[in-house]
């Protein structure tokens, strides 16, 4: 898990582009992750969706921000003692 999440801190981008057709909200996640050049796993999706505390809409910029300054500003230690 702490691979996972160091791999969030340093890759993820406030990028997303939406893709053409229907929207899904979670299937919108790993496509996030998929356009940061993260492979969208259940780990680091577990990961976001704590972080966030539900899953996030990725074409939703505060969505974006709130889980990249997560990232930015939290070491995976007090990550995994946070209780969210």
């Amino acid at each position: 898990m702490k691979k996972a999440y160091k791999e969030l801190h340093k890759k993820l981008q406030d990028t997303y582009t939406q893709p053409r057709g229907d929207y899904y909200i979670a299937g919108s996640v790993g496509e996030w992750l998929t356009q940061s050049g993260i492979e969208p796993t259940e780990k680091k999706l577990r990961i976001i969706y704590k972080i966030h505390g539900a899953i996030p809409y990725p074409n939703n910029p505060k969505d974006r921000k709130e889980i990249l300054n997560y990232l930015k500003s939290t070491k995976y230690k007090e990550f995994k003692g946070d209780n969210r």
